[in-house]
């Protein structure tokens, strides 16, 4: 019995919709998956409901996207409580951020690019998700400006370009700080990927509670680095594909990474222990 820990759905930057998501999962024959949309936890009800036909147990997550040092920092929180009120009024909030952040990415991108590019299409991209800045590169594709997606972040929207807009500003204590609130387990995202490795020490003087050791973009020696920092310092050890539903080599990235169940248990046993009455 295994599972992947880190997908996406067209809630966020996704590709598939979070019960083609489920189907793809039971097809693959992963026991539990964790949807982890960025800032948003709108497509768990669908999920769960999917999942509970096909056999798949639906991890309620988030990524939550934050800022350490002027980089950026993903932490993942896994078992939230998506009800909370308050939680979901900081989701509005940061959707509306995101929103205005992609106006005026598209202002900058044809004041120093050239690139015309209708806010009509991004919306019709992004249908009901929060918009970032993988929907405007597929509007850009869509369009003819680029070859290819990585052109897109490498030359035109990545934070060395002019067209760049800073995000909506969460520092990673603060994420770690809500997620535990919501009764729920953080783990830094794919910190093999962090060009200044002081930030998971940061995280960890934080409080969080793992560390995504293994991702589809962390190599050997990523996993050997990470997993000892998080033996040293006993954290919970995950993994994930960090699938978004684009094909890399013909096929989507689904279960690429895979965790046995045991972690699985370990991640709700530490939300039970959290989530009791003091």
């Amino acid at each position: 019995m295994a599972g992947d820990l880190h997908v996406h759905t067209t809630a966020s930057d996704g590709l598939l919709s979070p019960s083609k998501i489920i189907g793809e999962a039971a097809g693959r024959g992963l026991s539990f998956i964790a949807i982890t949309d960025h800032d948003t936890t709108a497509a768990i009800e669908e999920a769960t409901k999917a999942g509970s036909v096909a056999g798949v147990t639906v991890i309620p997550g988030i990524e939550l996207n934050t800022e350490y040092k002027g980089k950026e920092m993903h932490i993942l929180g896994y078992f939230i409580d998506i009800y909370q009120k308050w939680f979901q009024e900081l989701l509005v909030h940061i959707k509306d951020a995101r929103e205005a952040r992609a106006h005026r990415i598209l202002d900058n991108l044809k004041a120093y690019y050239g690139m015309d590019i209708p806010w009509d299409l991004v919306q019709a991209i992004a249908g009901s998700a929060s918009i970032g800045r993988p929907h405007i590169a597929r509007a850009m594709l869509r369009l003819g400006l680029i070859k290819d997606m990585g052109e897109a972040f490498n030359n035109y929207i990545s934070q060395d370009s002019p067209a760049y807009v800073p995000r909506y500003k969460m520092i990673p204590e603060e994420a770690i700080g809500y997620i535990k609130k919501l009764g729920g387990v953080a783990v830094v995202a794919h910190p093999g990927l962090l060009a200044d490795k002081s930030a998971i020490f940061h995280a960890i003087d934080n409080g969080v509670d793992g560390l995504e050791v293994y991702h589809t973009k962390h190599d050997g020696k990523d996993e050997q680095y990470l997993r000892a920092i998080a033996d040293n310092y006993r954290l919970i050890v995950t993994g994930g594909s960090d699938c978004h539903g684009e094909l890399v080599d013909g096929d989507i990235t689904l279960g690429a990474v895979k965790v046995p169940d045991e972690v699985m248990y370990k991640l709700k046993d530490l939300h039970v222990k959290r989530s009791k009455p003091a």
